[in-house]
């Protein structure tokens, strides 16, 4: 492996529990929201919930909605795929699923532990498909700023996952060539998949669910790993 000459995370799922986090704050919304007056599980609300989810991610990324949008018609739709009444003000229960959510802490085990023996290595860089007052309050509860050379957020950037653009302006952003950086990454669409594209190299922190499941075989990452803390010893090795 040639030395790279930074390595950048994705933040969710990578770094980050945020399937824990999300179904937790769910929950509480269910709960609030007398969902499970419609025969719905609570599991059953956020497997819905994520797949609504994705769909409006992917609007978002190439400009069919905007994130005001996403925001509330995540949930006007959710409800209504569990003949749950529609909430009288859609926008308003999603600030409220958020503002659950900024309350809950779940790093991945061994996160930290890598950020802090990657970082006396080279740069470290952050670049999370995300809202700005979700993402920024977060990376500052864990206390990981110390670690980042460069933190992005596609809110902040315009551009989101799997938008190839994103990559791009990041290494312009950080003056390398995308050859000379390494990405990690959970997602094999809009990390390894999309990153690839953009010309960097790629770690994938393969995690069961349905979206591996369906793109595991056009992912190619440059490298595969199993857990986060398997970063190290991998860019360990260009440095001997």
């Amino acid at each position: 492996m040639e030395k790279p000459a930074a390595v950048f995370f994705d933040l969710d799922n990578t770094l980050y529990d945020h399937r824990r986090a999300a179904r937790e704050a769910l929950a509480e919304v269910y709960r609030r929201h007398r969902v499970a007056d419609t025969g719905t599980t609570v599991d059953e609300f956020a497997r819905l919930f994520f797949d609504v989810n994705q769909r409006m991610w992917l609007k978002l990324a190439t400009g069919e909605i905007d994130v005001t949008s996403l925001r509330g018609r995540r949930f006007a739709e959710l409800f209504a795929l569990v003949g749950a009444a529609p909430p009288a003000d859609a926008a308003a229960l999603g600030r409220e699923y958020l503002d659950i959510y900024l309350t809950l802490s779940y790093p991945l085990p061994g996160a930290e532990e890598t950020l802090a023996a990657l970082e006396p290595l080279l740069p470290l860089g952050l670049l999370t498909n995300g809202f700005t007052d979700i993402q920024r309050p977060k990376i500052a509860r864990l206390g990981w700023e110390k670690y980042f050379r460069w933190v992005a957020v596609a809110e902040e950037m315009g551009v989101f996952k799997p938008d190839v653009a994103i990559y791009e302006k990041i290494c312009a952003t950080a003056g390398l060539p995308p050859a000379r950086v390494l990405y990690v990454g959970d997602s094999p669409v809009e990390d390894v998949i999309t990153a690839r594209k953009a010309g960097l190299r790629t770690v994938w922190v393969r995690r069961d669910g349905p979206e591996v499941a369906r793109w595991a075989a056009e992912a190619e990452a440059d490298y595969e790993v199993a857990d986060v803390r398997d970063v190290v010893p991998l860019v360990g090795s260009a440095f001997k």
